[in-house]
C-alpha cells in the first residue's frame, strides 16, 4: 500500500490549514506538506480546529513547491492535483 501525502500548497484560511490536519488524521495521511504561504504551527487558529491532529500528523514546512515535487517523485510517491474550476470533473 503506497503512502498518501497532502500538499497544501499557498492556503491563506489558517482555520483550513487546521480542518486539512484533522481530514489527514482521519485519512491515515503519511505526510502533510505546508508549501508556499499557507501557514504552519503553531497557531491558535490551526490548533483551535485542528482539534490536537496538528500534533499527531507528520508535516513538513516547504516554501518552494517544486522541492517537495522533486522530494515525493525521488521517493516514488504520484502527485496528483485537484483544482476547482469551470472545466474540473466530479470526483465522484
Amino acid at each position: 500500500m503506497r503512502e498518501l501525502h497532502l500538499i497544501a500548497h499557498d492556503i491563506r484560511s489558517l482555520e483550513n490549514v487546521g480542518a486539512l490536519f484533522r481530514t489527514c488524521d482521519s485519512l491515515g495521511v503519511a505526510k502533510l506538506w505546508l508549501a508556499g504561504y499557507t501557514a504552519s504551527p503553531p497557531d491558535l487558529r490551526i490548533t483551535k480546529v485542528a482539534l490536537g491532529a496538528e500534533k499527531s500528523v507528520p508535516f513538513e514546512i516547504e516554501p518552494d513547491i517544486s522541492k517537495v515535487f522533486a522530494r515525493l517523485g525521488a521517493e516514488g510517491i504520484p502527485v496528483y492535483a485537484l483544482e476547482l474550476t469551470e472545466n474540473a470533473q466530479d470526483l465522484a
